[in-house]
């Protein structure tokens, strides 16, 4: 059976070096050791032989037998956290629908999320129809009206969110690529915002993993009218944004017209007020990661140009310090022969207006 190491709690306070053991017996600590215990599962999962995506090869050790035999009575966030790293190391894809469906119906949020990571990350770009249903099933935005009002937790539509993009990864999937979008800049809705940034995040790093390296390919000509560059351009530098992401096949089409029907006072937000323009503090972050996967190592200017530092101290004080640094890092994976590791080459990221006077002297 797999052994999860246990996790040390303890600290030493200076200057004594006094031992500190956190006490859990708290319900507000308590909850501070559940995502720590998850990782922990993780890496436990980890140190298992990787197999193979081709069944031949699969190692013989890791069986659905075992896997079953190895879980726990009561969920915990160890083995949840051992799942993810079983889909990761191409392990999880012997479990059988009736398995992933016991796993999803006992409602732990660590279990469900290392379960829907893991199947998206063991089937990663092959788009399996299977493992797209259970995903799409717990996303609501992509689920029609009756169902649309399922409770699903915050923590398991972020995950479902991102396993869209380990599954489609590369594809250039229309359908997917054009959801995604929309859900970057989609206004809060009911009162469902809790964890929205992770969210929007999520589906930011999922729009660039689908569409990964197709910025500048042929592959991404069926895309072309969704101008997702432009898009993803007003989302992390600001502006009105009223365009639908276009019109999407009949599977979200009717949901969307049904939801369109509602009354409005049942999907206006009673808990955040938004303007005409976007909020950047949400939409950026995915955004500027989505741009930079979508034309990762093209070298094309054009992209990197979007993603340029402002040139003036105004401008400059209206981006967020982490925001900067994520433009940078965007630029960097696009113009992807032009990095060099020095130190003029660190230096030229920076505006004119900070180099001038930082390496004057």
């Amino acid at each position: 059976s797999a052994q999860v190491p246990k996790l040390s709690l303890v600290g030493r306070l200076p200057p004594s070096n006094v031992a500190v053991a956190l006490d859990l017996s708290s319900p507000t600590i308590g909850s501070f050791n559940l995502w720590p215990q998850f990782h922990n599962g993780v890496a436990t999962g980890l140190r298992l032989q990787p197999g193979s995506l081709e069944t031949k090869h699969r190692s013989t050790c890791v069986t659905r037998t075992w896997i079953v035999y190895n879980r726990p009575e009561v969920p915990s966030p160890q083995h949840g956290g051992l799942l993810l790293a079983l889909g990761l190391q191409n392990h999880l894809v012997v479990l059988a629908m009736t398995d992933i469906y016991e796993y999803l119906t006992l409602g732990h949020d660590p279990t469900t999320v290392g379960l829907l990571l893991g199947m998206a990350a063991a089937k990663r770009g092959t788009a399996d129809a299977s493992v797209s249903k259970m995903l799409c099933l717990h996303i609501p935005a992509l689920l029609p009206q009756p169902f649309a009002e399922m409770e699903v937790s915050a923590a398991a539509q972020t995950a479902a969110m991102a396993g869209i993009g380990l599954l489609y990864c590369g594809t250039a999937h229309r359908l997917m690529a054009e959801f995604l979008l929309g859900e970057i800049l989609r206004r809060a809705q009911g009162d469902r915002t809790r964890d929205r940034e992770a969210y929007t995040l999520a589906a930011g790093l999922a729009l660039g993993m689908v569409t990964l390296g197709k910025g500048a390919s042929h592959d991404a000509d069926g895309l072309s009218d969704l101008r997702i560059p432009q898009r993803l351009h007003r989302a992390f530098a600001g502006g009105s944004e009223r365009q639908k992401a276009g019109e999407l096949s009949s599977l979200l089409s009717g949901a969307r017209e049904m939801r369109k029907s509602a009354a409005s006072d049942q999907i206006r937000c009673s808990r955040i007020r938004e303007g005409e323009h976007i909020n950047t503090d949400v939409t950026a972050p995915g955004a500027i990661l989505a741009l930079g996967l979508y034309f990762l190592r093209t070298n094309s200017a054009a992209a990197a140009a979007r993603l340029q530092l402002p040139d003036t101290y105004v401008l400059l004080d209206t981006v967020r310090p982490d925001l900067q640094l994520l433009r940078v890092i965007a630029r960097g994976v696009i113009l992807w022969d032009a990095m060099n590791p020095s130190i003029d080459w660190v230096e030229s990221q920076l505006p004119l207006i900070i180099a001038s006077p930082a390496f004057s002297a």
